[in-house]
C-alpha cells in the first residue's frame, strides 16, 4: 500500500493513480475519439454508417433519469438533472458547460480537469481535456465554462 502522502497526491496523473482502480476516472481515451463517440450519440447510436447502440438506448442513456426516481423531491428533481452517465445542461450545480449550449445539451465534467459536451439541438460536440486537478476549489469547472462558451461562440450564430 502507498504512503498516506502518496495516496493524498492530488496528482492525478501519478502512476499511483493510474492503477487505483476506483470506480471514478478510469477512461482512458483521446480528445479525438471521445468526441466521435459523442457524435455517435447525437446521430442516434450510428457512427460512419455503424450501428454502435440502438436508437432505444441512446434515447435511454441521454433523458434524464433523475425526474423518473419514485420519492425525490421536486426540489432535488429540479437541482440533479442527469441520465445514465451523463449531466444535463438544466443541471445547475456543474456549470462546466458554459451557458451557450442548448438545455438539450449533456456531458461530462472529470476531476482532472476533462470535459466534453453534446448538443443534440445544434449536432455540435466539444472536448477538452486538461491535467489541472480540480482540488483547488474547483477552479478548472469555470475555466472550462469559459472556454466552452469561447467554443460555442465562435460555431453558434
Amino acid at each position: 500500500l502507498p504512503t498516506p502522502a502518496l495516496a493524498a497526491d492530488p496528482n492525478w496523473n501519478s502512476d499511483y493513480h493510474h492503477r487505483l482502480g476506483t470506480y471514478w476516472g478510469g477512461l482512458y481515451t483521446t480528445v479525438t475519439d471521445y468526441s466521435r463517440f459523442l457524435q455517435m450519440l447525437l446521430m442516434g447510436g450510428e457512427y460512419k454508417g455503424v450501428r454502435i447502440f440502438s436508437p432505444a438506448t441512446v434515447r435511454v442513456m441521454t433523458e434524464d433519469r433523475i425526474k423518473r426516481m419514485p420519492g425525490l423531491s421536486a426540489a432535488d428533481q429540479l437541482t440533479y438533472a442527469k441520465t445514465l452517465g451523463w449531466l444535463l445542461r438544466d443541471n445547475g450545480n456543474w456549470p462546466f458547460m458554459g451557458s451557450l449550449v442548448s438545455h438539450r445539451a449533456f456531458g461530462h465534467y472529470g476531476v482532472t480537469g476533462c470535459g466534453a459536451w453534446a448538443d443534440p439541438k445544434t449536432g455540435l460536440v466539444c472536448a477538452i481535456f486538461t491535467n489541472k486537478s480540480h482540488a483547488h476549489g474547483g477552479v478548472i469547472m469555470y475555466e472550462l465554462a469559459l472556454i466552452f462558451n469561447a467554443v460555442a461562440a465562435s460555431l453558434l450564430e
